[in-house]
């Protein structure tokens, strides 16, 4: 490092010299410690020749540059999770209006189940249980109900669950038509 030539103080033995003082920390004078504390790892940075640590002015403008030209793509590539959130909320609210449609249905009595059932005939006609819900923001949405006795044993052989069925078993289902959305269960005395 190049420093100014430094004038010798009293009381410290190697300001003689005109480069950084040497002396052990213990013999140097207070001016000399103070100016070269960086040197000698001190956590003063006041003395002359001292770099301060920063950024340059060309530092800061190529930062911004960067960030810059990648913020557009950054936001870019986060535009379909912003627009899935949206479309997640919808069929989540789907889902819960169909739990709450199966549990309503199935706090029915079982003997009301079983006329509707046997009232819609088979498992691909909806039942009087079906209704359509309208949500705040004016979408509407079907929550059709399917009720059928259930096959549970398969004592007749044909591996259909719909046809030789048992007595007190239930198959219940509620559904969105046009979705994916689909809720499944079976219900016994």
């Amino acid at each position: 490092m190049n420093r100014p030539p430094i004038p010798p103080h009293l009381g410290c033995t190697a300001c003689t010299k005109a480069e950084a003082c040497t002396a052990p920390e213990a013999d140097r004078c207070m001016e000399c410690t103070l100016r070269f504390a960086p040197v000698h790892g001190s956590p003063c940075g006041t003395g002359p020749g001292v770099k301060m640590a920063g950024l340059s002015y060309m530092e800061v403008l190529v930062a911004t540059f960067l960030i810059a030209i990648t913020l557009v793509p950054a936001l870019e590539a986060l535009r379909p999770a912003i627009q899935a959130a949206g479309a997640h909320e919808s069929h989540m609210q789907d889902h819960y209006q169909l739990a709450a449609k199966l549990e309503a249905v199935l706090a029915e009595p079982l003997a009301d189940l079983d006329a509707a059932a046997a009232a819609a005939g088979d498992a691909t006609t909806p039942t009087s249980y079906s209704d359509t819900l309208t949500y705040a923001d004016g979408r509407q949405i079907t929550r059709q109900v399917y009720l059928s006795r259930y096959d549970g044993d398969n004592a007749d052989g044909d591996n259909d669950p719909f046809t030789g069925t048992d007595s007190g078993l239930l198959w219940v289902r509620v559904a969105i038509p046009g979705t994916v959305h689909a809720l499944e269960t079976l219900l016994s005395q």
